[in-house]
């Protein structure tokens, strides 16, 4: 292997291109494989599946192809050959043949024999050849795009090869191109909604503008029409430099018009039509404009969020044993967000407990130190007739020190992350609702992770936490090892805010977390904050797990920082154009109820309402 090859995974760093994550050694740094590359560039999800089983990658480069043999693609076996001061015998051969052809040209030791010549011009008919053309333009067509914003092509966009019918409207192949270019543009600062079709044009190559009739033609006719013109090179030329097949194929530029871009997220923004919308200095205002029916201040909130949530379920004797696990879930309980810890019963017995057999492995799973957690534990878990592989979680760390946490406070710290995640799935529901009831559809793709609590009996149950034997006052309960299980997915996991502070960015997914964040602090009338929101890619979407919560009480689990870490999260955050285009309330009246919540918390029970008895300005 060379001295200089690539360490980056497929996708970059923290997978922002959502690509396979190998690593392939002789590949630019950072940049998709050529698999990825043309699943991504799939039609269909049926053409996308296909190419999944089909294609090969040579390991080394990550070249693909259907033919590739031993892992590796030729030129990457010759190279690593020639590194190891070795020869492949095929380039060998192959060598000799183009030097033998070669001096028999030039009349050399091997002269060809019997060689006559023959007569100049075109080797097929002509008919021929006009019957070639004429099927070549009844099927499919290469389209060569490289995005433009402004004066300049966007290289950080790279370019893109779409295969269309000749029969394709060219707005069709417009919404197509504008789809794929999209996955990028929501990756970007600033880019939080999709972009749409009307806010782009095509163009030819050097931002020449296309004839309006082309809107109403097929790709086909597009280039039939420029075919008959005098300015037919703009056809003809472009396919010729991009060595695209001639008569089948042409090159566009996507002129992307981010002035009307802009002015749609403005005018989510809460802007005036008026207003100059093109100005590069304008700031997004922190909460809805003032023309909005909801004022900024002299507003508090007031909530039916409860925060007296059902841990009883763990209090009762376990009925397992060595080999088996029992199961508890967590379930709203009612609709003011409290949560339940309940256990799965036997679906042929509903008043007995579901015993249920599996594995653990030994040793924690092998995790880089970026995705290592600092207080627990991951073991790779497997429940028997169950094909899907889970992980489990143990906590071993809370401060003072590996193997300090007793199994009573490692189950009573998982039973409230168990409940974290519950509400997280309640309030996401409650947010992915109130977006509907808007029509408000830009919101990125997001999941909440499956989550379930699984009480063991312990391998040293013969022994108890100090070493001795087990005390006569020992519940059967306090034998027990829990585990937090959820699905295994990637270990590569997206943060978007910490236990305090959040993040900057505004593209799509980010500016859908914090909107969330947002919402949960205006839904429950700032009894509850999420903190340390992260998530990992999972067939397309972003799931959420392990969150944390500070709440005004501080006793929803490790990291609460009570009420100075809600005041922490509402003064971190950023009011984004989803955060207006759901109407959500400013930081100004998040910090207002704050304050309220806080005088309120030694008073008794939890609010009765959660919407405002004012909605007047």
């Amino acid at each position: 292997m060379s001295a200089a090859f690539n360490t980056i995974p497929c996708g970059g760093i923290g997978n922002i291109e959502d690509g396979c994550t190998e690593i392939f050694p002789r590949s630019p740094p950072g940049v998709l494989c050529q698999k990825c590359k043309k699943i991504k560039a799939a039609a269909t999800p049926a053409l996308q599946a296909e190419l999944r089983q089909t294609l090969k990658s040579c390991q080394d480069c990550g070249i693909c192809g259907s033919m590739i043999e031993n892992k590796m693609c030729g030129t990457c076996r010759r190279k690593d050959m020639e590194e190891h001061g070795e020869e492949d015998a095929d380039a060998a051969a192959g060598k000799q043949r183009r030097y033998d052809r070669l001096q028999r040209s030039i009349g050399g030791p091997k002269p060809l024999q019997n060689v006559s010549n023959h007569q100049l011009g075109l080797a097929t008919p002509l008919p021929e050849l006009e019957t070639l053309k004429s099927a070549s333009q009844k099927g499919n067509w290469t389209i060569f795009v490289t995005p433009r914003r402004g004066k300049t092509v966007d290289a950080s966009m790279g370019n893109a090869t779409f295969v269309m019918s000749g029969a394709t409207p060219m707005q069709s192949a417009l919404a197509q191109i504008v789809e794929h270019f999209n996955l990028q543009w929501v990756r970007m600062d600033g880019h939080a909604l999709d972009l749409q079709p009307d806010d782009c044009s095509l163009r030819f190559s050097g931002n020449v503008s296309m004839d309006a009739r082309t809107e109403e033609l097929t790709v086909q006719e597009t280039y039939t029409m420029y075919q008959k013109r005098p300015d037919r090179a703009l056809v003809v030329n472009d396919a010729k430099k991009n060595k695209l097949p001639k008569g089948s194929s042409m090159s566009f530029e996507l002129a992307i018009n981010e002035v009307r871009y802009n002015n749609r997220v403005y005018a989510l923004m809460g802007f005036d039509a008026d207003s100059n919308l093109s100005g590069k200095k304008r700031k997004a205002p922190a909460g809805p404009s003032a023309g909005t029916k909801r004022s900024r201040t002299g507003q508090t909130l007031v909530s039916t969020f409860s925060g007296e949530d059902d841990y009883s379920i763990l209090d009762k004797a376990p009925e397992t044993r060595m080999i088996t696990f029992e199961t508890i879930r967590c379930k709203p309980d009612g609709t003011d967000g409290r949560q339940a810890l309940v256990q799965d019963l036997d679906p042929e017995d509903q008043e007995s407990i579901l015993d249920r057999t599996g594995k653990i492995e030994v040793k924690t799973l092998i995790l880089s130190i970026a995705d290592r957690g600092r207080s627990k534990d991951v073991f790779k878990f497997f429940i028997d007739d169950v094909s899907q592989v889970y992980v489990a979680k143990h906590f071993f760390d809370i401060g003072q020190g590996r193997g300090t946490v007793s199994r009573d406070v490692n189950k009573s710290l998982l039973s409230r992350d168990l409940i974290r995640i519950g509400r997280m799935r309640y309030f996401y529901d409650e947010f992915t609702a109130l977006a509907s009831k808007k029509g408000f559809n830009e919101l990125a793709q997001i999941s909440i992770t499956e989550a379930f609590l699984i009480l063991v009996e312990s391998e040293n149950h013969n022994e108890n936490e100090n070493g001795g034997l087990p005390n006569p006052s020992d519940s059967d309960d306090a034998l027990m090892d829990a585990y937090l299980v959820e699905p295994l997915r990637s270990s590569v996991a997206t943060k978007f805010t910490g236990t305090l502070g959040s993040s900057g960015a505004t593209d799509k997914l980010t500016s859908t977390v914090l909107a969330f964040s947002h919402f949960v602090l205006e839904k429950t009338a700032c009894l509850l904050a999420f903190a340390d929101l992260q998530g990992s890619r999972h067939q397309g979407s972003l799931v959420l797990f392990d969150p944390m919560t500070h709440t005004v009480a501080g006793k929803s689990g490790l990291g609460d920082h009570g009420p100075s870490g809600i005041k922490d999260t509402i003064e971190s955050h950023t009011c984004n154009a989803f955060c207006n285009g759901l109407g959500l309330v400013s930081r100004e009246v998040l910090l207002a109820s704050l304050e309220t919540r806080i005088r309120e918390k030694d008073g008794a029970g939890p609010l009765v309402d959660h919407t405002s008895d004012d909605d007047d300005p």
